[in-house]
């Protein structure tokens, strides 16, 4: 199961990312949550401390791409498959 969360600003989407990531792992024995935000706090929302959050590994640049969003802005995008960005 694969699922995104996105919308603009101060809409709630790091507390639903993080119930659906809690909920999901607790029935399924685990979940990998992937915080894309330019001002990432999903680690800090599942429970890390801000310290430990800042030492997690970062998304490498070669899964991800700049492309156009529906508005046309210019974003830079996750391009590959959860299963790669696992390994």
């Amino acid at each position: 199961m694969r699922i995104a969360i996105g919308g603009k600003g101060g809409v709630g989407k790091t507390t639903i990312a993080a119930t659906l990531t809690r909920l999901l792992g607790r029935r399924s024995g685990g979940a990998l949550a992937v915080d894309g935000d330019s001002n990432p706090n999903l680690a800090v929302a599942l429970g890390l401390s801000q310290a430990d959050a800042m030492r997690l590994p970062t998304v490498p640049r070669d899964v991800m791409e700049r492309r156009k969003d529906i508005d046309g802005e210019e974003k830079l995008m996750l391009v590959a498959s959860p299963e790669e960005i696992a390994k």
